[in-house]
């Protein structure tokens, strides 16, 4: 089953629920609510922000994350890097990269899964840190996020 969801309600509950797993952020990446789509947002080049979830109650194996993709200027080029560390360990185990855009004259929401596999999973009582960085473009946004045991 999944350790923790966050479908977001508008941004004071986006901001509560990350408030507790928010290890640090640079002042890129805020809150938002625009177009009715509520997230967590990247506002600058280079925005990095780190999310620790500690004493795990069930192993971790993948990272379920819900992202908005768009077209346009604005849009052009976004991608981030999704950095996984065991613990305080200063090595990344895994990694991925996201892409924000797309050519379709909508926005929609993409769900990319990053599996740990056996090498890199988080036993139970364990504790688990992701860095996440704008690596390209000038905005991104999640919608949400699970991690699960399986």
């Amino acid at each position: 089953g999944g350790l923790l969801e966050m479908g977001f309600l508008n941004p004071k509950v986006v901001d509560k629920r990350m408030r507790r797993i928010l290890l640090s952020n640079d002042g890129g990446w805020m809150s938002t609510d625009d177009n009715k789509k509520l997230g967590f947002s990247a506002t600058r080049k280079n925005a990095v922000f780190e999310m620790k979830f500690e004493h795990v109650n069930v192993g971790v194996r993948t990272l379920n994350f819900m992202v908005i993709r768009s077209y346009g200027e604005k849009w052009e080029g976004s991608a981030v890097r999704v950095d996984v560390f065991d613990g305080t360990a200063d090595v990344v185990t895994k990694s991925m990269e996201i892409s924000g855009h797309h050519d379709k004259k909508t926005s929609e929401i993409y769900t990319y899964k990053l599996d740990l596999g056996n090498e890199a999973a988080i036993s139970a009582g364990g504790a688990l840190r992701v860095r996440i960085e704008l690596v390209g473009g000038s905005t991104f946004k999640f919608t949400g996020m699970a991690i699960c045991d399986h």
